[in-house]
């Protein structure tokens, strides 16, 4: 998957990867006409790409979320479990909505800075 966006995900800088996926968000978003198939398949691959970063370079995990609903999210959950972002859900909405702020680079910088603490025993989401 993640070959398809021009990287070797084991041996790729963590900073040329996030380059990589934020042009990709940004060119996906540039379609006059996207398909909205191929939009999904592309907010998949790239939800993989950028929290694949945080399980390599920060210790993060993957997680299957379970809402009280029942709706279950695919995650990278921080170790201590106070944050977690559902790819998936992040990156479908960063694509399919060209009029947001692309904020893939900054969401991790932000991640990996220590800007998103949650109370002692909190679960926060990022989406």
């Amino acid at each position: 998957g993640q070959s398809a966006l021009g990287f070797d995900e084991t041996v790729t800088p963590v900073e040329r990867v996030q380059a990589l996926i934020d042009r990709a968000v940004r060119d996906a978003r540039s379609s006059a006409r996207p398909d909205p198939e191929r939009l999904l398949d592309q907010a998949f691959l790239l939800g993989i790409a950028w929290g694949q970063t945080l399980v390599r370079h920060r210790g993060w995990r993957w997680e299957m979320l379970v809402a009280a609903t029942g709706e279950e999210a695919l995650a990278v959950v921080r170790p201590d479990r106070g944050l977690a972002v559902p790819v998936l859900v992040y990156l479908k909405r960063l694509v399919a909505a060209p009029a947001a702020d692309a904020t893939t680079w900054l969401t991790f910088n932000m991640i990996t800075d220590g800007r998103f603490d949650a109370p002692a025993g909190a679960l926060s989401l990022i989406n």
